[in-house]
């Protein structure tokens, strides 16, 4: 369960070519939440929330990255950085529109800002580039916790923690917590145990 005061937010990375951007875009997806109102609606509503109490210039500038948030989500809006940039600015305007967006959520009344990006061995270069360039360029009035989970990867930055493979016995606890009370058959179990092969990602 999240904490009402704890602003958690997650993303996770996309196997086999997946679209550019993919982490940050399932983040923003996280941040909406799973709610049956159509997605447009869902992403103004907030954007006004956030927007009414900032000053001018914070408020303008997420007013203008109301069309690339937009874009990451899959929602079309008519702004013309989205028909004539070429990918070089595209890219530019997405890293300063999730720069800006970030730095006004992360902040009082939430306390304690956690980011967790899942999956990072399978991320698109496009976000690894804007991961980097948030890790140079955002700035929050409180300090910001970003977790990555990932199998190999070149970590340049940051503190690492290499977690070791479950023994069986874990295993099968593990299994167990996941099937939430529902009966495993013997077979299932022992087939889940052996090809996870210790790893909790892959059990899950």
């Amino acid at each position: 369960a999240r904490h009402p005061q704890c602003l958690f937010l997650k993303g996770r990375a996309l196997p086999y070519g997946a679209q550019p951007y993919a982490l940050f875009s399932s983040l923003l997806q996280d941040y909406l939440g799973r709610q049956g109102e159509d997605k447009r609606a869902v992403l103004e509503r907030k954007l006004d929330e956030l927007e009414s109490p900032l000053p001018q210039e914070k408020r303008r500038a997420l007013q203008e990255a109301r069309p690339i948030l937009g874009y990451l989500l899959g929602i079309k809006y008519e702004d013309p950085r989205l028909q004539y940039l070429d990918p070089q600015g595209l890219q530019q305007e997405i890293q300063l529109a999730l720069r800006d967006f970030l730095g006004v959520i992360i902040g009082p009344p939430a306390a304690a800002p956690v980011i967790l990006l899942e999956d990072l061995h399978w991320a698109d270069a496009a976000s690894v580039r804007l991961l980097h360039f948030l890790r140079e360029n955002l700035e929050t009035p409180v300090p910001l916790l970003i977790l990555a989970t990932y199998r190999e990867y070149y970590l340049t930055e940051g503190e690492e923690m290499v977690l070791e493979r479950l023994d069986r016995s874990a295993c099968e606890a593990l299994a167990q917590a996941i099937s939430q009370g529902k009966e495993l058959a013997d077979s299932a179990l022992r087939l889940g145990v052996e090809r996870a092969d210790g790893n909790p990602l892959f059990l899950e």
